[in-house]
C-alpha cells in the first residue's frame, strides 16, 4: 500500500517513465502510479512539491500531476494535468516551492522561465 509523499521517502525516476519510491525506514520500493500514463521517456527531474509533482523527461516533456490520496495517478479529470514540451531534452528543472513556476535547461543550451498557471 503507498505511503503518502513525505519527508521519509526518496522518488526516483526510471528509464521507462515510471516513478519509485525508496522509503530508508522500511528499507523498501513502493511504485507509484501507473507508469504508462505517468511519463514517456526516461524522467530526468522530479520535484515533489504542494501536493503536486513536476515531472521533466528525456524527450522535452514537462508534466505535472496532482498527488491524490498519497499516489500519483492520472486524475479522471484532465484539466487537473498540465502538459509541456520543450525543443530537446531536459537536463535540468529547479521549481519554485508551490511547483508553479521554475528554470529548466535543455540539452540544446537553452535556459526557458516556466510558468505552470499561466
Amino acid at each position: 500500500m503507498p505511503q503518502p509523499i513525505g519527508r521519509s521517502l526518496l522518488l526516483l525516476g526510471s528509464s521507462d517513465g515510471a516513478i519509485v519510491a525508496f522509503n530508508p525506514e522500511t528499507q523498501d520500493f513502493i511504485e507509484f502510479g501507473n507508469k504508462k500514463y505517468i511519463m514517456a521517456g526516461q524522467i530526468g527531474s522530479i520535484s515533489a512539491k504542494n501536493n503536486s509533482v513536476v515531472l521533466s523527461s528525456n524527450t522535452g516533456m514537462i508534466v505535472k500531476y496532482p498527488i491524490i490520496h498519497g499516489n500519483i495517478y492520472p486524475p479522471e479529470e484532465t484539466g487537473q494535468i498540465t502538459s509541456l514540451k520543450a525543443e530537446s531534452s531536459i537536463i535540468s528543472l529547479v521549481m519554485d516551492d508551490l511547483n508553479v513556476e521554475g528554470i529548466l535547461g535543455t540539452s540544446l543550451g537553452n535556459i526557458y522561465y516556466l510558468n505552470l498557471q499561466e
